[in-house]
């Protein structure tokens, strides 16, 4: 049996203003370790979402805004991580079959998984759909509708 052992949030908020940093600072010197960079996310994310089964929901709320700062970057910087990014939404499309995100917490996951499919083009989203299985598909496909709806963005600047 797998024993719980979430990061303190304070943690967790040093590691995220660190990479935040890097973005800030280096993106260019990121570009080079992208497949380091996006295995430190998998492992953000996976901790962000085991954290919903045992930290209050304030904290939780913390853990994902900090997320959502570096997710956010990440769309910023599309043509390097876009391949990149499917692994990061496999990871949430798992924990939602495995039943590890309830409501409260996919509400906080909305921000991330819209920023993370900013940075998808066509080709990575049809590239997930083949990845998914037919429960996991039937689980995304109210995610994606409403980012298609609502976040994103259609038209000219």
């Amino acid at each position: 049996q797998k024993q719980s052992s979430i990061i303190a949030p304070e943690i967790f908020a040093l590691n995220c203003n660190l990479i935040s940093a890097l973005w800030k600072h280096y993106p260019k010197q990121l570009y080079g370790c992208a497949p380091s960079v996006v295995r430190t996310l998998h492992v953000l994310l996976s901790e962000t979402i085991d954290a919903f089964q045992v930290l209050s929901t304030d904290a939780c709320r913390d853990m994902t805004l900090e997320l959502s700062r570096i997710f956010e970057a990440i769309s910023r910087h599309k043509d390097i991580f876009k391949k990149h990014v499917m692994g990061l939404l496999l990871i949430y499309i798992d924990a939602l079959e495995s039943g590890k995100i309830n409501v409260t917490a996919k509400k906080e996951f909305m921000p991330l998984i819209y920023s993370l499919l900013d940075t998808c083009s066509t080709f990575e989203i049809q590239q997930l759909d083949t990845l998914m299985t037919v429960t996991c598909k039937a689980l995304f496909r109210p995610i994606y509708q409403s980012y298609q709806k609502v976040h994103q963005y259609q038209g000219q600047y």
